[in-house]
Protein backbone atom coordinates (compact mmCIF):
# COMPACT_ATOMS: atom_id res chain seq x y z
CA UNK A 1 0.00 0.00 0.00
CA UNK A 2 1.13 3.89 -0.97
CA UNK A 3 -0.34 6.79 0.96
CA UNK A 4 0.54 10.16 -1.18
CA UNK A 5 0.67 12.41 1.59
CA UNK A 6 2.50 15.79 -0.36
CA UNK A 7 1.05 19.61 -0.91
CA UNK A 8 -0.08 20.14 -4.09
CA UNK A 9 2.47 22.53 -6.03
CA UNK A 10 3.68 22.73 -9.12
CA UNK A 11 6.67 20.50 -8.29
CA UNK A 12 4.10 17.50 -7.14
CA UNK A 13 2.02 18.00 -9.82
CA UNK A 14 1.42 14.43 -11.79
CA UNK A 15 3.75 13.04 -9.24
CA UNK A 16 2.16 9.71 -9.73
CA UNK A 17 2.87 9.75 -13.12
CA UNK A 18 3.41 6.53 -15.87
CA UNK A 19 7.33 6.25 -15.19
CA UNK A 20 6.92 5.79 -11.17
CA UNK A 21 3.54 3.78 -11.56
CA UNK A 22 5.63 1.09 -13.97
CA UNK A 23 7.91 1.04 -10.73
CA UNK A 24 5.16 0.00 -8.51
CA UNK A 25 4.86 -3.34 -7.32
CA UNK A 26 2.05 -5.00 -8.97
CA UNK A 27 -1.31 -4.93 -7.09
CA UNK A 28 -0.66 -2.11 -5.04
CA UNK A 29 -3.36 -0.31 -3.46
CA UNK A 30 -2.80 3.37 -3.79
CA UNK A 31 -4.36 5.87 -1.27
CA UNK A 32 -4.21 9.74 -2.26
CA UNK A 33 -5.17 11.96 0.67
CA UNK A 34 -4.11 14.76 -0.85
CA UNK A 35 -4.68 16.47 -4.35
CA UNK A 36 -6.29 14.70 -7.14
CA UNK A 37 -3.57 16.67 -9.17
CA UNK A 38 -0.24 14.71 -7.68
CA UNK A 39 -1.58 11.94 -9.75
CA UNK A 40 -1.89 11.49 -13.58
CA UNK A 41 -5.60 10.15 -13.62
CA UNK A 42 -5.75 8.43 -17.46
CA UNK A 43 -2.56 6.78 -16.45
CA UNK A 44 -3.72 5.49 -13.50
CA UNK A 45 -6.55 4.56 -14.92
CA UNK A 46 -4.75 1.83 -17.46
CA UNK A 47 -3.03 0.79 -14.35
CA UNK A 48 -6.24 -0.28 -12.58
CA UNK A 49 -7.44 -1.85 -16.13
CA UNK A 50 -4.66 -4.04 -15.97
CA UNK A 51 -4.31 -4.21 -12.60
CA UNK A 52 -0.95 -2.95 -12.37
CA UNK A 53 -2.85 -1.08 -9.34
CA UNK A 54 -5.38 -3.31 -7.14
CA UNK A 55 -7.06 -0.13 -6.13
CA UNK A 56 -6.98 4.09 -6.18
CA UNK A 57 -9.01 6.00 -3.24
CA UNK A 58 -8.82 9.18 -3.47
CA UNK A 59 -10.92 12.28 -2.44
CA UNK A 60 -13.49 14.30 -4.38
CA UNK A 61 -16.39 15.84 -5.13
CA UNK A 62 -16.80 14.13 -8.40
CA UNK A 63 -15.39 12.02 -10.56
CA UNK A 64 -17.93 12.77 -13.75
CA UNK A 65 -15.73 14.04 -16.62
CA UNK A 66 -12.43 12.07 -15.29
CA UNK A 67 -10.64 8.90 -16.75
CA UNK A 68 -11.58 7.38 -13.45
CA UNK A 69 -15.19 7.94 -14.40
CA UNK A 70 -16.97 4.10 -14.14
CA UNK A 71 -13.91 2.61 -12.99
CA UNK A 72 -14.89 -0.13 -10.34
CA UNK A 73 -11.40 0.01 -9.21
CA UNK A 74 -11.00 3.91 -8.44
CA UNK A 75 -12.93 4.91 -4.93
CA UNK A 76 -13.97 8.35 -4.20
CA UNK A 77 -14.62 9.44 -1.17
CA UNK A 78 -16.13 12.54 -0.17
CA UNK A 79 -14.02 15.10 1.15
CA UNK A 80 -12.98 14.46 4.81
CA UNK A 81 -11.19 17.29 6.06
CA UNK A 82 -14.57 19.79 5.64
CA UNK A 83 -15.68 17.44 8.55
CA UNK A 84 -13.41 18.90 11.48
CA UNK A 85 -14.39 20.38 14.47
CA UNK A 86 -11.93 23.44 13.12
CA UNK A 87 -13.53 23.73 10.22
CA UNK A 88 -16.99 23.62 11.26
CA UNK A 89 -15.99 26.42 13.61
CA UNK A 90 -14.60 28.16 10.92
CA UNK A 91 -17.64 27.89 8.41
CA UNK A 92 -19.81 29.23 11.38
CA UNK A 93 -18.45 32.46 12.20
CA UNK A 94 -17.84 33.04 8.37
CA UNK A 95 -21.49 32.47 8.41
CA UNK A 96 -22.32 34.60 11.01
CA UNK A 97 -20.38 37.52 9.37
CA UNK A 98 -21.71 37.38 6.66
CA UNK A 99 -25.51 37.57 7.62
CA UNK A 100 -24.40 40.32 10.23
CA UNK A 101 -23.02 42.36 6.66
CA UNK A 102 -26.03 41.11 5.10
CA UNK A 103 -27.92 42.64 8.26
CA UNK A 104 -25.83 46.17 8.36
CA UNK A 105 -26.07 46.47 4.70
CA UNK A 106 -22.55 45.75 4.16
CA UNK A 107 -21.74 42.56 1.10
Amino acid sequence: MIALHLPENGENKKFLNKERIKKLKEGVIVVNTSARTLVDERTMNEALITRQIDTYCFEGESISKSPLEGNEFALMFKPFSSCTKETLEKNTEAMVKNIEGIVRGIP
